[in-house]
Parts: structure tokens; sequence; C-alpha cells
């Protein structure tokens, strides 16, 4: 294949997806590959390395492996991005792979590493009060401010529920 998109029928003719493990394997042997090996390999990207995905290098460009799914299954590439329902990078079985926008994907994030009260839009503020903060349409919006970290939790969990937030935002580990 030349300087071309990548198409659903090629990757068809070079690799096998199964979408109930999410694994691609080699459907042609190359110089690097043999005939129904596992393809791809982990790969860290963007600016937190604890975020895994796998990559496949086809034709000497490398594409993340949940990308190329959404092409093998649904014959084009997804709009925006692809979110691992689950929060694990590594796992592009397809009933783990959802095309969202980026606000969408946002709302199924995990915890951020630096988050110190263990509570995800929660943290200690001015005069030891717990303040409890959302995200909605790209701004911020301030829940209040609470002396019990509980009433705070509970203040940020309200707004989750009404700001159609996926259930597994916040967490601190892959679902």
């Amino acid at each position: 294949m030349t300087a071309q998109i990548l198409t659903q029928e090629y990757l068809k003719e070079i690799l096998h997806y199964n979408p109930e493990t999410g694994i691609f394997t080699w459907a042609k042997a190359g110089p690097k590959k043999s005939l129904y090996s596992e393809a791809g390999s982990r790969h860290s990207c963007g600016k937190i390395s604890a975020t895994k995905y796998i990559k496949i290098g086809i034709d000497r460009t490398y594409y993340r492996a949940h990308r190329l799914a959404w092409l093998y299954v649904h014959g084009e590439w997804p709009e925006d991005q692809i979110d691992h329902v689950n929060g694990d990078g590594t796992d592009n079985r397809l009933i783990n792979l959802r095309s969202v926008n980026g606000i969408e994907n946002h709302k199924n994030r995990r915890i951020y590493t630096s988050n110190k009260s263990g509570v995800s839009g929660v943290h200690l503020g001015s005069g030891k009060k717990w303040r409890a903060t959302i995200t909605i349409n790209g701004k911020v919006k301030v829940l209040g401010s609470y002396i019990d970290i509980f009433e705070a939790y509970c203040a940020r969990l309200s707004a989750l529920n009404k700001s159609d937030y996926h259930s597994n935002h916040g967490s601190n580990k892959p679902y």
C-alpha cells in the first residue's frame, strides 16, 4: 500500500481482529511478523505515562489499536475519539469501545493522580473547607464549600448524576 488512507478492506487483508478479545493478529506474514502472531505493542501516549495503549505498525505508520478496531468493524474511522469504557487503554474488546467527542470522553476520566482528597472534583480550599466543583461544557462550576468532605462528595455526586457523567468517572483504577 502506498501513501494512502488505510481502508477497512486493506486492514482486513493484513490483520484479523477478534471483537470478543480485542486482539489483532497478522493475516499475512512479513519480514518481522509471523502469520497469526499477535500484532501490536504497548505504547505510552500523551502526557500521562501510566496511560497505555496498543499501537500497531502498518506500512511504516503506527496506529492505535482501538481506532483500528473501529475501522475494522464499522468500515470508517471514528469521527472524534474512542473511549475505553472500563478505563483500560489496552482492552480493545468491541464492547469496551465507544465513539465519543472530547467532552463525553472527559466524562469517563479516572481521578487525576495529583488529586489529594481521593474524590474527583473535591479539594481542600481556603479556610480549611472542602470545595466541590464540576466542569460543564468546558466551564468549571463551583458547587459549594463544606466543612465535611462527605458533604462535598455528596454535592459532587449529585451534580455528576444530573450532568450525564459516566458512572466510571472519577475512579482511581481501571474498571
